[in-house]
């Protein structure tokens, strides 16, 4: 927003009795006021106009009860000024605010727009009168009664064809007018005020573009007769504007965007998050949405077209189309001639491609699971860096590759990432998706949790260095409160209801708040070159740990080639204690999914052991430290008295 005035500083004057007017110039927005009494905030406004290409723009801020000498003296200021204007009125007094506009149209012999009532401000400096106060833009013409012309501005392309008022398109839906579009929501929901607000003032708007947003946050399910009623109701040249984003739960399962194309039976576009503007952002961002309605990472595929799959069984299937994307990592040269545009050379035999659940790292040519990489859906919670393993004598340097990769897309968006190898890019659904049947219960709300509906696969009893490999680990107790059975598995194979599960049981447990220990029992070399001082590192598996210290005393140094066990020793805050549910385990703790540990300065411990400090979550952390170094020093500090009688602690050293 232009909060300073800037461009022509010369005031003009025009008398009006007991009132002056003057007239300033803000970034080209002419700002009309009483001389005497200034308002910032109208000055702040008028800096935060989106341009008029078409017409002079004008904030008049008169005084109450402005008279008809008033409108003239405004009128004066105005002279010269433009071939037509658009005006907004700091004070709206209703039908005499009107009489006054038209007014000054005939003086001016100038057309104006103007709104009818008091205009609410959206993202971006888009106006729009909401319908509770108002009809909208009228065009005030010389001689010529008032007519309307928009509810918004800029006026959208795509406004004409819309119902732009409150109506149900189902039972027990609404389709509510917003700037950016239309919200189809559950009829009765609590928090619509604060989902509103935000759909309202954050939502990014565009000329060529209807948002369509699907649901309420935690929210019931909206019924998909809401979504087909609305289609149906849309003229068919309005269609090809609209885009959808999925905002909170519905009757479409799955694999939204997909569900969305079958359900209409029309190709359709999804962005693949709530596309917002805040502040002064002269740019839109896109980010998840998670269950609770909280902002999400930031997609690097960000529109994507899907076509309906064939109703006859067998039949062909269409990839889905990324249309607009974001360059992962900078200064990438883009690979202009291959069909899938947002692929990016990334090393030799190596290139990087935008996929809707990430990014992934494979050779120029498509291996045999391409497709099923590309079918793998936008995940709210965490983007995926996937990594071919179709061919094995490069499987391991793609895997390299892809945590370089980690490393070069931006901490915000690292920290919520994951590095999957390809074969385990899930299948999709067979058939197209059909609406909710009637008399069947909706599909669980996400952030919910609810019991798995079968055992998953079984996974080594192993444990894996923090932030490197996420997996899924879940010990017997844990196993039989939840299910009586096995529920580990790789994180693929475990779907997030379990998950979600298994954390908010491990939650009940007490904290552990001391020194524990991790040792990883590995025939492949561990990267401890990774795990530098002072950085952040994330483990997004269930990660268990002992506090038995004596589980250390065995060999600490790798082999030459970066073989052996490696150990872990780390300070807990929030480690949950499973003494209640495994008293043959009493020592083990567990470090729940999405965990940050901060690596801590050893310079005097051996070259296999990596020391950690856990950073709970209402902590600010920086990537170098910051305000976290006195407590960096307490757990150092903590780690070398607990380990202070280790045989390893007298004996062998590292240097810095």
């Amino acid at each position: 927003m232009r909060t300073a005035l800037r461009g022509r500083s010369a005031r003009a004057e025009a008398s009006t009795g007991p009132t002056a007017l003057e007239r300033s110039d803000i970034g080209g927005v002419l700002l009309i006021q009483p001389r005497d009494s200034h308002d910032g905030l109208a000055a702040e406004f008028a800096g935060g106009l989106t341009p008029d290409p078409h017409h002079t723009q004008a904030v008049l801020d008169l005084p109450a009860r402005a008279t008809r000498e008033t409108w003239k003296a405004a009128a004066r200021l105005l002279r010269r000024q433009g071939h037509s204007f658009r005006i907004v009125l700091g004070r709206h007094e209703g039908v005499e605010s009107l009489a006054g506009l038209q007014q000054l149209a005939d003086l001016l012999r100038r057309e104006i727009l103007a709104p009818d009532a008091p205009v609410g401000a959206a993202a971006g400096g888009w106006l729009w009168i909401p319908e509770d106060r108002g009809s909208g833009w009228l065009r005030f013409t010389p001689g010529m009664v008032p007519r309307l012309v928009s509810r918004r501005f800029p006026e959208p392309a795509w406004e004409p064809g819309l119902r732009d008022t409150t109506w149900q398109p189902a039972q027990g839906a609404t389709a509510e007018p917003l700037p950016a579009g239309v919200w189809l929501r559950p009829q009765h929901e609590n928090g619509q005020g604060r989902h509103r607000h935000r759909l309202m003032t954050e939502l990014a708007a565009r000329t060529d573009r209807l948002t369509v947003v699907i649901g309420s946050p935690m929210g019931d399910s909206l019924p998909t007769a809401a979504i087909t009623g609305w289609w149906a109701a849309l003229p068919p040249a309005t269609r090809r504007a609209v885009r959808f984003v999925q905002y909170g739960p519905s009757g479409i399962a799955n694999d939204f965007g997909q569900g969305l194309a079958d359900l209409l039976g029309s190709p359709v576009t999804l962005c693949t998050g709530l596309p917002e503007r805040t502040g002064a952002a002269t740019d839109a961002r896109v980010h998840t949405v998670l269950p609770e309605g909280t902002r999400g990472w930031r997609p690097f595929a960000q529109d994507v077209e899907y076509t309906p799959r064939p109703r006859r069984r067998g039949g062909p299937s269409t990839q889905p189309r990324i249309v607009s994307h974001r360059r992962p990592v900078p200064d990438l040269p883009e690979i202009t001639e291959d069909v899938y545009k947002q692929t990016y050379r990334y090393a030799p035999g190596a290139v990087l491609e935008v996929v809707r659940s990430g990014l992934w790292l494979r050779p120029p040519y498509d291996p045999p699971d391409a497709d099923l990489v590309r079918r793998a859906p936008t995940a709210p919670a965490h983007a995926v860096i996937w990594h071919d393993t179709t061919v094995s004598a490069t499987a391991d340097e793609m895997r390299t590759l892809a945590w370089q990769v980690r490393e070069r897309i931006g901490t915000a968006t690292a920290q919520d990432c994951r590095v999957l190898p390809s074969h385990r890019a899930p299948r999709p659904s067979p058939g197209p998706s059909a609406p909710q049947a009637a008399g069947h219960p909706p599909p669980p709300r996400p952030g919910r949790s609810v019991a798995p509906s079968r055992e998953t696969e079984q996974v080594p009893d192993t444990s894996f260095p923090p932030g490197r490999q996420p997996h899924w680990t879940a010990h017997p107790g844990v196993r039989r409160l939840l299910t009586g059975g096995s529920i580990g598995g790789p994180a693929s194979t475990l779907s997030d209801a379990v998950a979600r599960r298994l954390a908010s049981e491990l939650r009940k447990l007490p904290r552990f708040e001391g020194p524990v220990v991790v040792r990883v029992q590995s025939d492949t070399p561990v990267a401890l070159g990774l795990y530098q001082p002072h950085r952040l590192v994330t483990e997004w598996g269930f990660w268990p740990a002992s506090t038995d210290l004596r589980e250390i005393d065995g060999p600490l140094d790798t082999d030459g080639e970066g073989r052996g066990p490696a150990t872990f020793l780390v300070w807990s805050v929030n480690a949950r204690a499973t003494r209640a549910l495994e008293p043959n385990a009493p020592n083990r703790v567990v470090f729940l999914p999405g965990t940050a540990f901060r690596v801590l300065p050893a310079p005097d411990v051996p070259s296999a052991v990596v020391l950690l400090r856990e950073v709970p979550p209402s902590e600010a952390v920086s990537e170098d430290g910051g305000t976290t170094a006195q407590l960096d020093k307490d757990a150092l500090d903590g780690l070398k008295q607990a380990v202070t009688d280790m045989p390893w602690a007298r004996s062998s050293r590292r240097t810095a």
